[in-house]
């Protein structure tokens, strides 16, 4: 007996256009914030030391001005 699955080809064109058509989210934060988020970050326990610093340095790759803290000026 020969059976083969059908599968409708409409969600995968939109899936397919959905991909050609996406732009990445861009977003930005202040440094006041990004200084927040990595105090937050750094008293987080359950976090390992790693991760903390991965997600310091992905927060600061989003600040966009002038910010001592990171020491750009």
């Amino acid at each position: 007996m020969l059976t083969y699955l059908y599968v409708h080809p409409m969600p995968f064109l939109f899936y397919l256009s959905l991909l050609a058509s996406h732009e990445p989210v861009h977003w930005t934060i202040k440094c006041e914030q990004w200084s927040e988020l990595a105090a937050e970050i750094r008293a987080d326990e359950y976090l390992p030391e790693p991760n903390k610093s991965d997600l310091i340095d992905y927060f600061a790759t989003k600040v966009e001005e002038e910010c001592d803290a990171l020491g750009r000026k």
